[in-house]
């Protein structure tokens, strides 16, 4: 089950920023990802 799924959204029109930054927290931080590496990408796709 994809977070998506997990967060019960259906399809790209559901995600908020909100969406993103939850993912960012729960997901890349929780993977050993340095904050800087998931700041970079929190960036590069909120552009």
């Amino acid at each position: 089950m994809t977070y998506l799924e997990r967060e019960g959204i259906e399809g790209l029109d559901g995600i908020e920023a909100r969406t993103l930054r939850r993912y960012i927290r729960q997901e890349l931080l929780g993977h050993g990802h340095s904050p800087r590496t998931v700041q970079k990408y929190y960036d590069y796709v909120s552009a």
